[in-house]
């Protein structure tokens, strides 16, 4: 699976696997913003954006485009 963020503030991303609900296999703020994955079981995986720091801590938002696909 590849995941590419572009955003123009400080976003990331989070892929997680089926069934996970915190446990990353792949965490963008600590590899980048353009990741390519194998899938290790069939299911249903989570792309969760999600922005850290004081844009968390104030609710700001930022605009992102978010591409995924199954290579």
């Amino acid at each position: 699976m590849s995941v590419s963020l572009i955003t123009n503030g400080v976003a990331y991303f989070n892929i997680l696997s089926p069934g996970s609900t915190d446990r990353a296999i792949y965490n963008s703020s600590m590899s980048g913003n353009d990741a390519s994955v194998r899938l290790s079981q069939s299911g249903n995986y989570t792309v969760r954006v999600y922005l850290k720091g004081g844009n968390k801590d104030r609710n700001r938002t930022v605009p992102f485009e978010l591409s995924v696909g199954i290579l």
